[in-house]
């Protein structure tokens, strides 16, 4: 019997480096593979704990075999790709399962050197002994399973690091709790690999058309358990920015879809807030394979208002899969939890939601009465932004936690229902640059500052589409005509907008310019808000967290929560 086929991510980002004329070579070896050919054409043949496969005059793949399955790991020309097999390994668990691919551990001397700082000027460990280091035992106790334990026990300092950035999102997140030497947020007690998908003839022809920006459209292990929850079940999953809530929701739409064209009945239908979440969306349902005919993608402004018409709009179509719940029209989230409740043989809910990133319709309130009669799923870990730009977007958030309460019981209802520390919680294992904090005296100017920094991006990356202006201002009105004016004399498209409109949208790199009239903190008080005012505060969390790699923030304000430097 044919053993089945699966690919590993990093077979696809080494895919997206080949040419042409290579890729196309690798594709009809693969097709072969599947197909169960191991003929003269191929050259199958060990490599230490690898085999390869033949793509070509000059091209391997480089495999991995258990008993019932050959996972693709890494493809490169001949002597590349056997200079990887020799720097990586592959760790194999008890069930003859592959929990992932990892660099060998470097020579105890080539750590010892790191870890003292030689050739890097690193000088934070003495003596020798090594700053990061971790024991098997500590590792298996927080859920890392023991193969994978073993090996990571075998590293140090900064080669320890960059083999825990290879492991599953969720294994990232225990490993480094080990190094911090405290408890795992919710261990993992079985983890399977996030980078392996099993490959079926369908998959497989569609992986391998995939660019290498798009390996995200794989899920780590709790994406993949949203996405496999019975069919029957509806599902509330919560996350904070970049942590995957979208794509695991494209991934649930087209199961649903799936699961409703097996049993003939009506397939599901995505509730979004905005044009652009919808045409993301879309976007995203296509490249996942879903056919144009099935993706029905809506937004929530189109259902009716009045409560019994929605309620019949409601019983009339298939699965609901609904995008930023926290935005929701708390009328809406009624409905969904009356519908739930009064009507026991609906099609599945699934809804995503962040409560801190609500900027319209506070109702994480009403959306908490959905969580007895549903599963509730929290991500977080995020792959988006760096830390650095975490560590920014967690100082604004913590200020907006702290600092502000509603100013009468109403505005505190709708104030802490704009609020949840469980989604605060993000990790990443990404580094980038500094978040840059430009602290100006004369708000005059904010426009030149923004413009002379979205330049230097602009010279830095050569490339306009992955740049954007985020202004969240008191006064943002006349500063987005002047900054818009300003930016048209440049050779340069680069979009200048406020945190409402960015909703869906994510940025390689920009500028925040943070024009906001921040409340002076004093120990154990807080100023007293709207929910309106509130709202506008919270728009400079939401603005922060759109960008992944490099951000400039420029304030006016000494007591702006992103920490301006003396």
């Amino acid at each position: 019997m044919a053993k089945e086929l699966a690919v590993h991510l990093q077979f696809l980002r080494s895919m997206g480096e080949l040419e042409t004329v290579d890729y196309k070579r690798v594709r009809e070896a693969v097709s072969a593979i599947a197909d169960g050919y191991e003929g003269n054409g191929l050259r199958k043949h060990k490599v230490g704990p690898w085999v390869s496969f033949s793509a070509g005059m000059n091209l391997r793949i480089i495999a991995v075999e258990t008993k019932h399955r050959t996972v693709l790991a890494h493809v490169d020309h001949h002597d590349a790709a056997y200079r990887w097999a020799e720097d990586h390994t592959a760790v194999i668990d008890a069930d003859d399962a592959l929990l992932a691919v990892l660099p060998e551990a470097k020579p105890l001397g080539s750590q010892l050197a790191a870890s003292q700082g030689v050739g890097s000027g690193n000088s934070a460990a003495q003596d020798g002994q090594p700053r990061f280091a971790v024991s098997a035992e500590v590792l298996v106790g927080l859920g890392v399973p023991r193969p994978l334990a073993k090996q990571l026990a075998r590293h140090r300092d900064e080669d320890l690091l960059e083999v825990i950035s290879y492991l599953a999102p969720e294994l990232q997140e225990n490993a480094l709790s080990a190094l911090a030497e405290r408890d795992a947020p919710g261990a993992v007690t079985s983890a399977g690999p996030s980078d392996v998908v099993v490959v079926d003839d369908e998959l497989l022809a569609f992986a391998l058309t995939l660019p290498t920006e798009l390996w995200r459209v794989f899920l780590h292990p709790k994406q993949r358990y949203v996405v496999d929850l019975p069919f029957d079940q509806h599902v509330l999953l919560r996350g904070g920015p970049g942590t995957g809530k979208t794509v695991a929701m494209a991934h649930r739409f087209l199961r649903l879809t799936q699961e409703c064209r097996k049993a003939g009945t009506t397939g599901p239908v995505m509730l979004v807030l905005n044009n652009v979440t919808r045409q993301i969306v879309t976007r995203q349902l296509a490249q996942l394979g879903v056919p144009a005919a099935d993706i029905d993608v809506r937004l929530v402004s189109e259902l009716p208002k009045a409560r019994n018409r929605l309620l019949h709009v409601l019983s009339e179509v298939g699965p609901l899969v609904i995008d930023e719940g926290q935005d929701l029209p708390v009328t809406f989230v009624a409905a969904l939890a009356e519908f739930i409740e009064d009507c026991k043989t609906i099609p599945p809910i699934t809804l995503s939601y962040d409560a801190n990133q609500a900027i319209f319709h506070p109702s994480e309130k009403a959306l908490s009465k959905l969580r007895q009669d549903v599963n509730l799923i929290t991500l977080t870990y995020c792959y988006r932004a760096s830390r650095e730009i975490i560590h920014a977007a967690l100082g604004v958030l913590s200020n907006l936690h702290a600092n502000y309460r509603g100013r009468d019981f109403q505005n505190r209802h709708h104030v802490e229902a704009a609020r949840d520390t469980a989604t605060a919680r993000m990790k990443t294992p990404i580094t980038g640059p500094k978040v840059e904090i430009q602290l100006i005296t004369e708000p005059r100017q904010l426009c030149a500052r923004a413009v002379n920094a979205i330049q230097r991006l602009f010279e830095r990356y050569g490339d306009p589409s992955g740049l954007a202006v985020i202004v969240a201002a008191d006064q943002h009105g006349s500063l987005l005509r002047e900054l818009r004016s300003a930016l048209a004399a440049y050779p340069f498209d680069v979009p200048v907008i406020t945190p409402t409109t960015t909703k869906g949208e994510e940025y390689l790199a920009g500028v925040v310019v943070d024009g906001l009239d921040h409340s002076i903190r004093h120990e154990g008080e807080a100023e007293e808000v709207t929910i309106g005012r509130y709202k506008f505060l919270s728009g400079l969390y939401v603005a922060v967290t759109r960008f992944r790699n490099r951000l400039v923030v420029i304030t006016t304000s000494t007591d702006s929560p992103i920490h301006v430097p003396d």
